[in-house]
């Protein structure tokens, strides 16, 4: 399995609701850009659907239920001021862009200064990057599908909570490695 070993630092530790909408985050950016490619994006809204029914809880457990098993992501991570997350999954090249994209993520949380809600994700959801890694490729996977408009518009507030909790204020630095395969 390839792993993504995530190392963020904070200026404080994160309270608990903001630790575990980080680590979803990650998760809901690994399984949009796992969904966005081949061959998910072939499958019709049919992954997109199965994912809904089982919504975006920060106590869901479960994988998308169309996520192939070598597909899934294994996620650890344990709170603190600085912590780590590994995320770990058969699936290298997603494991590649969530790295990319993550790495856009810090360096636009630089940048966001003193901006707050719906600012703040505005900033973040209108950089070049962060749109051509991952909002680009959400909503045109979604639109090619079908995907109905209660649905995508659900699947858009998840990426606006995942990100901001990404980009969260008390966030001083995230740093990514990624380890091949053994």
């Amino acid at each position: 399995m390839a792993q993504l070993k995530i190392k963020v630092t904070c200026k404080s530790m994160l309270i608990s609701t903001a630790f575990f909408r980080f680590c979803k985050g990650v998760e809901h950016c690994y399984y949009a850009l796992l969904f966005s490619s081949d061959p998910y994006a072939q499958m019709g809204a049919k992954p997109w659907l199965s994912w809904g029914e089982i919504g975006f809880h920060l106590a869901e457990r479960e994988p998308p239920p169309e996520a192939a098993e070598a597909d899934q992501l294994l996620v650890d991570a344990r709170p603190g001021r600085n912590f780590k997350i590994t995320a770990s999954s058969s699936n290298a090249a997603t494991l590649e862009r969530v790295a990319r994209l993550i790495h856009e993520l810090d360096r636009i949380r630089g940048q966001l200064g003193a901006a707050q809600g719906e600012a703040r994700f505005a900033r973040i959801a209108s950089d070049t990057a962060i749109e051509s890694i991952l909002l680009a490729p959400l909503r045109g996977s979604l639109n090619r599908n079908a995907v109905p408009a209660d649905k995508t518009e659900a699947y858009m507030n998840m990426m606006h909570r995942g990100l901001l909790a990404i980009c969260d204020p008390q966030v001083s630095s995230i740093e990514t490695e990624l380890e091949a395969a053994n």
